[in-house]
């Protein structure tokens, strides 16, 4: 493959696409025999180290991805992360494929895997590296980590992954930034994307980070002294402290079954996710809602400290400037609600008409989908106190269904938001079952 022509690297990829579809979901091991899949094997590895010529880092980066050079490697790496996870796995095949994946595990490891390490080292010297390129490496490594063969392979770069890779990939960036400042939804709508997560490398680094430390052992340990050193340096930037509170809320699952880590939560709450509330830079205020909403099972031992949670959260939803921490806060409120249940109910309810207009307005501006699962929780956590407001609730609603109507396209973003509104309607409705005055007049509303 010495043509690095354009014409020619592009009927390369047409290939690689045709290959990918044959063997997505069935490998033809009667028409690929094991030769002929190691060729095809050593095409993919040349392919995935392969450097992309330099005249493409002229071309902006935002459109570097489209370059064909970039979607060649693409689908070599998407081909390759295929077949591993679906008949190279041993444990996680069908039996057909028992025998086959042994070896495929014991032949192909080392190669591979050295391929997808370069791709990561260049990311770590700043050489650019497109984002799905990225993805698809990150994705191949998280299968290593399930089977010795590949653990003892991958294990010495483990720690060196997370702190160079996974880290950077977490924090918050500069486009992050820019998106922020100057299109606030845009960031919004982009963040609570669940088609964008089957492409970012941002997904694939928390899927990575998430398996190694559950499944491998030290791994939690030595990655929460590695991040909380990075916290308490006098010299961290905003960015970075936001990638290391990410990356401890995405483990939070794992750190919450462990008693050395669970004993110390509501103190590092306390301690260190707290004082983020009150910073000057909004995506750390809205970083510290989402810590909240990933502990909202932390068990507290002192009742002011989730009283604390709750002022802090309501405060940043009533009250910030930031249209991005107003939605965190409001999953937030929901999550810990839902965790929390009946003994909750009493930190919201001073302010909860102040809380359901908000969320209303906070709706209607970004149009988001999470949020109609919050207010479907504060209706039915809070019934009794919104009787009087029921009606202009469901007018609200209504109106911002319209809204969403008259600007939808084709795409499902909408229609899901729009069957959110509508499963809003309806739980209103059923709470207020019981008091016909009310369900007579919301039924015309709606």
């Amino acid at each position: 493959m010495p043509d690095e022509s354009q014409q020619a690297v592009s009927v390369q990829k047409q290939i690689l696409k045709i290959y990918f579809a044959l063997t997505q979901y069935v490998l033809p091991l009667d028409l690929i025999t094991k030769e002929v899949f190691s060729q095809w094997m050593e095409v993919l590895r040349v392919i995935a180290e392969s450097d992309v010529p330099a005249h493409t880092l002229q071309v902006d980066e935002e459109e570097r991805p489209q370059l064909i050079w970039w979607k060649r490697k693409k689908w070599a790496l998407h081909t390759l992360t295929r077949l591993f996870e679906r008949y190279g796995s041993p444990g996680s095949v069908t039996k057909e494929y028992k025998e086959f994946s042994e070896w495929y595990l014991k032949t192909f490891s080392g190669g591979i895997l050295a391929s997808m390490l370069k791709n990561l080292d260049q990311f770590r010297q700043k050489v650019y590296v497109s984002p799905r390129v990225m993805q698809q490496a990150l994705n191949y490594i998280n299968t290593s980590i399930s089977h010795a063969h590949s653990w003892k392979l991958i294990k010495p770069h483990m720690l060196q992954i997370i702190q160079d890779i996974v880290f950077p990939l977490m924090s918050y960036s500069e486009s992050d930034a820019e998106l922020w400042d100057t299109d606030p939804y845009e960031y919004i709508r982009i963040k609570f994307d669940i088609f964008e997560d089957f492409v970012s490398p941002v997904t694939a680094a928390q899927t990575l980070l998430h398996s190694a430390c559950k499944k491998r052992k030290e791994m939690l340990q030595k990655t929460m002294n590695l991040l909380l050193s990075i916290i308490q340096t006098a010299g961290t930037t905003p960015s970075q402290k936001d990638g290391a509170l990410h990356m401890i809320g995405t483990m939070a699952d794992i750190l919450l079954k462990k008693p050395v880590y669970k004993e110390q939560m509501e103190k590092f709450l306390v301690e260190i996710c707290f004082p983020e509330f009150n910073s000057p830079h909004g995506h750390l205020r809205a970083r510290a809602c989402w810590v909240l909403h990933y502990f909202s099972d932390v068990k507290y031992k002192n009742e002011q400290v989730l009283a604390e949670a709750f002022r802090l959260t309501v405060n940043s939803l009533l009250h910030d400037k930031e249209p991005p921490v107003k939605v965190e806060a409001a999953i937030a409120v929901q999550m810990m609600l839902s965790s929390k249940g009946e003994s909750a109910r009493k930190y919201l309810e001073p302010q909860i008409r102040e809380i359901t207009l908000e969320l209303l307005k906070i709706i209607r501006e970004t149009e988001n989908d999470d949020l109609t699962s919050v207010m479907q929780k504060i209706v039915c956590t809070y019934t009794e106190q919104l009787v009087p407001v029921a009606v202009d609730i469901c007018q609200h609603l209504v109106g911002t269904f319209a809204q969403v109507l008259e600007s939808a396209d084709a795409g499902d973003e909408k229609a899901i938001t729009a069957m959110g509104l509508l499963n809003t309607m309806e739980t209103i409705l059923a709470v207020m079952e019981d008091r016909p005055e009310v369900h007579g007049a919301l039924e015309p509303v709606i």
